[in-house]
């Protein structure tokens, strides 16, 4: 800002420059752009009208600038309402958060005390259980020590049994050839095959009654499901005799072995013989029509 008193003596300056052309008639015209000719009094009123001139155009501009100070502060107080609205924002969900944590707080310690609780009821369970399982073992320790000393009984009969049997399987071979196909009958019908079948490969070395023999060897491997043993032994057996009257379960059990060895062929055709040889038996009936 200009100083004032510079102002005023610049303005003087210029009023006497111009002097020559004032008229005489303006002389104390205090309204006057450029007034002269004034009385101590009149100098007086233009210096305060001068003052309150400039003290109004100093207002004029103190004013503007309280204006744009009024809208600085008014958008600083926008701003300010914005922080403060987002600070309200914030306390209340701070506040939520609060009241959730403690909600969860509570939940937890109800869970906290459930799981205590119920961990206290299963040790207590565990606890019954444990006097249960250990009664159990040591009953079960006691069975075990019985059950082994009845497997060793029965191991030594086993033993005993085993080397009487050893004793009569081997005597056989010192039996008559007739007692012999007794008893290698009776094991077969007893279902004891293995021992049947030693005693019937033992009568084929004899001689004795190759056909029967070779017949129930075939029925043996038949029982076995050893098939195409079974189809070896009862080709032997019908070669050597086929008017036995076991030739109709020779040839039935025959074609069944065909069939369990996917020879359909040949089983068919021992299925036909049967039939045609004989079509009464019970086997020819049984067998398919293919």
């Amino acid at each position: 800002m200009i100083n004032l008193k510079k102002l005023a003596t610049l303005s003087f300056g210029v009023a006497f420059l111009y002097s020559a052309e004032i008229s005489v008639f303006d002389a104390g015209n205090l309204d006057s752009k450029n007034p002269y000719g004034l009385t101590d009094s009149e100098k007086v009123l233009l210096k305060n009208k001068q003052n309150v001139e400039n003290l109004s155009r100093n207002m004029g501009d103190v004013e503007s600038s309280l204006s744009g100070a009024q809208e600085r502060i008014e958008g600083l107080q926008s701003i300010m309402d914005g922080i403060n609205e987002r600070i309200s924002r914030l306390e209340k969900r701070i506040n939520d958060l609060e009241a959730q944590a403690l909600n969860k707080e509570d939940s937890l310690k109800n869970k906290l005390e459930t799981l205590k609780k119920y961990s206290e009821e299963t040790r207590a369970i565990q606890e019954i259980n444990n006097k249960k399982i250990t009664k159990t073992l040591k009953d079960l320790g006691t069975l075990i020590d019985k059950s082994n000393a009845a497997k060793e009984e029965l191991k030594s009969t086993k033993n005993k049994s085993e080397e009487s049997n050893k004793q009569v399987s081997a005597d056989f071979t010192r039996q008559k050839i007739q007692d012999v196909a007794a008893d290698a009958k009776k094991l077969f019908d007893e279902g004891k095959l293995d021992k049947a079948k030693d005693r019937y490969e033992f009568l084929i070395t004899k001689g004795h009654k190759p056909a029967a023999a070779n017949f129930y060897l075939g029925e043996i491997s038949y029982k076995q499901k050893a098939y195409n043993n079974a189809i070896k032994y009862y080709q032997q057996s019908i070669t050597l005799y086929d008017k036995a009257d076991y030739i109709p379960k020779l040839l039935y059990h025959t074609a069944i072995s065909f069939d369990k060895i996917n020879d359909t062929q040949s089983a068919n055709r021992f299925y036909k013989a049967l039939k045609l040889g004989y079509p009464e038996s019970k086997e020819a009936k049984a067998s398919p029509d293919r």
